[in-house]
Parts: structure tokens; C-alpha cells; sequence
């Protein structure tokens, strides 16, 4: 029984509830779901009360403001990331053929002993031709 002092004084206080519209407007900006359903999760049955909170505080374009920032920082992390990947490949890149003209270098005043006409002779030793350096220069710009 509902005693005449809890009794709400007209149909406005009966229905007049305080809904958390910061935490509705913080949900709605960072998410794709829809004021009706927005509504359903948290339990409030008019969902026209949220909807002129929304429009006073201009939720729709707080959403487009968010999702452009987003967008921009997505982008910029993206674009971070490939300049990182493509340093790493430079880099590699770099090591491989600083080791391969420091191999040839190393070929170019290998010797090794031959016998020659009855003679030990000391010939130069091809282990890395000019040509497998030319390829392996070449091979990082066609990776």
C-alpha cells in the first residue's frame, strides 16, 4: 500500500526517472549502436528523453568528430608502421651487401698454391665473381 506522502504528486514525477547521460552519450559516441538500443541496454523505456538529450548535446556530430579522429590516428599508426617495416628492409638491405662487397673484397686477395710446370705457384682464387656481386646489389630493389 502506498501511503498519500510517497505518492507522486503528477503523472510528470512518475515517469521522470535520472538517467546516466554522460555514460549514455560516452557509449554512443564510441560505439556504432543506435539510440533505441542504447536504450534496451540500460533499461530506459522512453528512449525519446535520450534522444533530446542527444540532440541538445549534439551527440551525432561528437560521434563524426570521434570516428574522424579515430580515422586519422589509425591512419598515422599505419602509416608509423610502414616506415618502420620499410627502415627494417633498408637496413637489411644495407647489411647484405656491405657483407657481400666485404666478401669479395676477401676473394679478391684469396690465394692458394697450384702446381704449375713442376712449380708451386700462388694464383688468385675466384670464390665471388664480379657478377654474383652485380646480382646481389641488384637483388634488394627487385625484393
Amino acid at each position: 500500500m502506498i501511503l498519500p506522502w510517497q505518492e507522486p504528486r503528477c503523472a510528470e514525477q512518475a515517469v521522470n526517472k535520472v538517467h546516466p547521460y554522460r555514460e549514455l552519450e560516452r557509449e554512443y559516441i564510441t560505439t556504432d549502436i543506435s539510440i533505441r538500443e542504447l536504450c534496451r541496454r540500460h533499461g530506459i523505456s522512453s528512449h525519446s528523453l535520450v534522444v533530446v538529450q542527444a540532440q541538445k548535446g549534439r551527440w551525432q556530430e561528437k560521434r563524426a568528430q570521434y570516428r574522424a579522429q579515430e580515422s586519422d590516428a589509425y591512419i598515422a599508426r599505419h602509416a608509423a608502421r610502414h616506415a618502420d617495416r620499410q627502415a627494417q628492409i633498408r637496413d637489411k638491405a644495407l647489411e647484405a651487401i656491405d657483407e657481400a662487397i666485404a666478401k669479395f673484397r676477401e676473394d679478391l686477395r684469396a690465394t692458394e698454391q697450384k702446381l704449375v710446370d713442376g712449380e708451386w705457384v700462388e694464383l688468385p682464387v675466384m670464390r665471388l665473381t664480379p657478377k654474383d656481386l652485380s646480382h646481389a646489389l641488384r637483388q634488394p630493389e627487385q625484393g
